[in-house]
């Protein structure tokens, strides 16, 4: 079952909100990613999460992935972009 979220604001400056589209039903692993394709950042988001925040300030303005991955390995891959 694929994992619905909206990711907000986009473009961010640094706070990425994160609204799942239900209650998780099972911790899920949120990997960002750079235009190169390097994980930047890692975070575990706990069962029972309906929203959540990612602090990314300090990264460089750009193009970034933002991945979840639930325990049935479940991908849900977005874009979002930091500016200055």
């Amino acid at each position: 079952e694929s994992i619905g979220m909206n990711l907000y604001p986009n473009p961010s400056r640094g706070n990425l909100n994160i609204r799942f589209a239900k209650a998780l039903n099972s911790d899920i692993d949120i990997m960002i990613l750079d235009s190169n394709g390097k994980i930047i950042k890692t975070s575990k988001i706990p069962s029972n999460t309906t929203e959540t925040e990612l602090d990314l300030s300090g990264f460089a303005s750009g193009v970034y992935h933002v991945i979840s991955k639930n325990s049935n390995g479940d991908l849900n891959r977005q874009k979002i972009v930091l500016i200055d």
